[in-house]
């Protein structure tokens, strides 16, 4: 029982409080409407057997009806303009961030806020929305601001749910596996960009004093951008930093900028071995501790899993990274989830520097470190 059983449950009761009152909940298609407020609304009538009694549902039309000339309805639009029809004292917009914005924009000027149908209702007419923050979408510009006037925010999350079951708790808690879907749908915190490969990144002002410097990442470029990083590593998350982002950099131009930037030497350089003579030339130029890191055959996805798996953060100069990794998302393939190349090179540069300093992405230190 979560936030569409309440809410379906606070709707049944206004039906049965208010003759005549008329309900309308809105999914985004049928089968999300089955899944969700219909199965739960029938499923509390079924476990409150003196409710059931005097409700009627009608599977065709989705509609419940009520003894005292109460329904509520179940509905999906294709577009605004199916949209147009019927006045309602309350809509409930379940998932709200699966429904267009224009729809919902009809669906609410089509629904009496403040005035009954026929006389004065006990209780005002209202419009109820539900959704999982897994990313922005209209209602942070248009709902939450109060544009409609007094908006009431309830952010919950599990823990203020009594009546799930320790299975359903555990269940829930393995999410922790997963900072994204953990952020989302264990903390009820805003995610970002649906389906972002690094979705789980959270900005810090600056580097932990204590943490260790474990490896730089080097993502070579020249009409694209260099970008070199520093990864680091304090209380078993990855903390990675920002230094050069630059396109037409020639090998002499990236050994001025890494010894402008008085890098540690006792640390390694990793880099695309796919370009075993570029770092030849800038090992030759100057003394610059760089080393090149082999693709596994699994490509960037397994580093990109491997990095899911914990805490990462990026510093907020690090701007570029930050964007790359803002815009990064799965590609659906025939194979499964795909990374897609492209607008990386900070997110190649950190992959470089993960597969080196920790034992090629597999989550332990190298020897010298460990």
């Amino acid at each position: 029982m979560g936030k569409t059983y309440s809410i379906m449950q606070w709707l049944d009761r206004r039906a049965r409080e208010n003759d005549g009152r008329q309900i309308r909940v809105v999914g985004q298609d049928v089968p999300n409407l089955k899944d969700g407020p219909i199965k739960d609304l029938r499923n509390y009538l079924m476990l409150n057997p003196d409710l059931k009694d005097g409700t009627n549902y009608n599977k065709s039309d989705k509609l419940m009806t009520y003894a005292n000339g109460s329904s509520i309805i179940f509905k999906s639009y294709d577009d605004a303009q199916d949209a147009h029809s019927g006045r309602f004292h309350d809509t409930f917009f379940n998932e709200a961030n699966g429904i267009d914005f224009e729809i919902v924009r009809q669906c609410v000027l089509r629904t009496q806020m403040g005035k009954d149908l026929e006389g004065q209702s006990f209780y005002p007419s209202q419009c109820f929305y539900d959704w999982n923050p897994s990313m922005d979408f209209w209602a942070d510009d248009w709902l939450l601001p109060g544009y409609m006037g007094e908006v009431d925010i309830i952010q919950g999350n599990y823990k203020m749910n009594p009546f799930l079951s320790d299975e359903q708790v555990k269940n829930i808690e393995m999410l922790k596996r997963d900072p994204w879907l953990w952020r989302v749908y264990g903390l009820g915190l805003k995610g970002r960009l649906q389906g972002l490969v690094y979705g789980h990144f959270e900005e810090v002002a600056e580097i932990p004093k204590d943490a260790k410097l474990r490896a730089y990442g080097l993502d070579f470029g020249f009409h694209d951008s260099t970008a070199l990083v520093a990864l680091y590593g304090f209380d078993g998350g990855i903390y990675v930093d920002e230094l050069l982002y630059k396109s037409q950099m020639s090998p002499s131009d990236i050994v001025k900028a890494v010894s402008a930037l008085e890098l540690d030497n006792s640390v390694k350089v990793w880099a695309d071995s796919a370009n075993p003579g570029t770092i030849t030339d800038i090992r030759r130029l100057g003394k610059v501790n760089i080393i090149g890191t082999k693709k596994p055959k699994e490509g960037k996805k397994r580093d990109a899993m491997r990095l899911r798996s914990v805490p990462l953060f990026f510093t907020k100069r690090s701007r570029n990274l930050i964007r790359e990794a803002s815009q990064k998302q799965w590609e659906q393939t025939k194979k499964g989830n795909e990374i897609p190349d492209g607008n990386d090179h900070a997110l190649d540069a950190m992959i470089y520097g993960f597969r080196g300093g920790w034992r090629g992405g597999s989550l332990r230190p190298n020897k010298q470190e460990a």
